[in-house]
């Protein structure tokens, strides 16, 4: 049962962890965007933000 358990003490993950997070969000937001687009239709994929999306 829960009462018998010998938990450890909750601690805040490290600065390192809260990084690593972040560009992991930042990275899929990006491929998500570059998704978009080269799913465009009716124009060049340059459409989004002035950019050119690789299409390796």
């Amino acid at each position: 049962m829960g009462l018998e358990q010998q938990l450890t003490l909750w601690k805040p993950l490290s600065k390192n962890i809260y990084s690593l997070r972040l560009l992991t969000r930042q990275h899929q937001r990006f491929q998500e965007w570059k998704t978009q687009c080269r799913n465009r239709a009716g124009g060049p994929a340059a459409a989004c933000a002035g950019l050119q999306c690789d299409r390796r």
